[in-house]
Order: C-alpha cells, then structure tokens, then sequence
C-alpha cells in the first residue's frame, strides 16, 4: 500500500507560484510572436530634397500638418540671412502638394542668429486660429 506524501503549505505556495510564472511566461511569449508575424515592414517616402542654402538643411524636428494639407517644419542649417555661418542658421519652412504627387517646399523664415535667434531644432506649433510658433536654438536678445 502507498502512503501518500504530504507537501508542507511553503512548498505548495512555492510550487503553485513556480507554475503560474511559468504559465504567464508562455503566454506573453506567445503574445510576443504574434505580434510579430503581424508586423509589416515600414516604408518610408522622401517628400523633398534640401540642398542647404537657400532652402535648409538638416531638417531635425518632427513636421506638422495644418487644414489645407501643408506641412511645415524647420531646418537647423540652411536659409541665405545668416551673416555668421556660411551653412545658414536654420529655416522654417512650409511643403505643399503640387498636385502631380509632389511636394513644393518654400522657406517661410531664415534665421540671422542674431536677435531672432538661429539653429531652429524643434518643431513649430499653431495656435488656435493659424499664427505659427517655434523656437531657436541660440541667437535672440539675450544670447
């Protein structure tokens, strides 16, 4: 005749916890690859080439899209008002359809560094009724 064996409540708490970890270990692996045979490959589009002055270069900061369908953004170099940097100071700039699938940009700010600042690395907001905001990097009164 068996006799049956009497696991201590420690060594049931230890062994229940030992399965549960290992349950919610296979489940989120499972959940893991799932996600990834779901994920596609991203493509990415180049709306417009900047070729430095004067429309800018090195465009950073994250673009912003208004009603009308235009993106702006800015450029930390580039523009043609920079006396100090034969790279430019940076632009702000506006891209529009031009309705054979491309993109027009044009600069709407270039940057002195002076007392309108220069280096523009963020991108620009709107306000609630259309005027365009944005920072420099450095330049403005006090430096």
């Amino acid at each position: 005749m068996m006799s049956a064996r009497r696991i201590g409540p420690l060594k049931l708490l230890l062994k229940l916890l030992r399965v549960r970890t290992l349950a919610l270990a296979f489940l989120f692996s499972a959940l893991l690859l799932i996600a990834a045979h779901r994920a596609q490959a991203q493509t990415g589009t180049v709306l417009y080439n900047f070729t430095g002055a004067p429309d800018g270069d090195n465009p950073d900061a994250s673009l912003v899209f208004e009603n009308a369908g235009n993106l702006y953004g800015t450029t930390a170099y580039g523009g043609n008002a920079c006396p100090s940097d034969p790279n430019g100071c940076g632009t702000v700039f506006k891209l529009s359809p031009n309705g054979s699938g491309g993109w027009d940009e044009t600069v709407l700010y270039s940057f002195s560094a002076g007392a309108d600042g220069g280096y523009p690395l963020a991108n620009v907001i709107f306000d609630g009724i259309g005027n365009l905001y944005g920072t420099a990097d450095n330049g403005g009164a006090n430096g």
